[in-house]
């Protein structure tokens, strides 16, 4: 699916989202526990083959109806095709990548089964390299190679809830990071 595609339909989704009745009763503070998978990697304009789906676990902390405060955790695989490399040797390699931050996020007031939020990350990203096949030492000259790469990032994000129960919704989400597109699943936990 083109990513035109998949922003009309986000654009569509939250437009109905915002003509969807009354909102809810909410009782603040609580968490809210989510794991998701990316439909579309952040590897994608790489041309490289996913051997391991983008996958994604956080936990929010929600303090009021508009802001929350979270953590995200993320880990994908990627394998390079192989590469004719200017001395006539193939080269391959294998990208683990694995992402750590925090995230702030603003939401619209709760519509009777949607929650509208977006926000911003700030994260640590590893990239673990393994070269499967090639010369080494030329990909560590032309290619600023380094086994081991880790880096600060920023991104941001746009996503909606809907609402299966009162305490379970799925969600999409369109945004930098260990995935383009992620879909999911998150549960809210009430603070005692």
């Amino acid at each position: 699916m083109k990513i035109k595609n998949v922003l009309f339909l986000t654009l569509m989704i939250l437009s109905a989202a915002c003509l969807n009745g009354q909102c809810q009763k909410i009782k603040y503070p609580f968490y809210e526990v989510s794991a998701g998978v990316g439909v579309i990697p952040t590897f994608v304009k790489d041309q490289l083959q996913t051997e391991l789906p983008p996958f994604s676990a956080g936990l929010d902390y929600r303090f009021s109806e508009r802001f929350s405060l979270g953590t995200r955790f993320g880990y994908t695989r990627v394998l390079s095709a192989a590469d004719l490399m200017d001395d006539g040797d193939y080269e391959q390699f294998r990208n683990n990548f694995f992402m750590a931050g925090i995230r702030f996020a603003v939401h619209s007031r709760y519509f009777e089964k949607w929650d509208l939020y977006g926000g911003m990350n700030l994260a640590y990203t590893i990239s673990k390299v393994d070269v499967i096949e090639g010369n080494v030492a030329l990909l560590k000259k032309h290619l600023n190679y380094k086994p081991v790469r880790g880096s600060m990032m920023t991104s941001a994000f746009l996503g909606a809830k809907f609402f299966l129960k009162p305490h379970t919704c799925l969600f999409g989400e369109i945004g930098y990071g260990i995935s383009l597109l992620s879909v999911g699943i998150n549960r809210r936990f009430k603070i005692k």
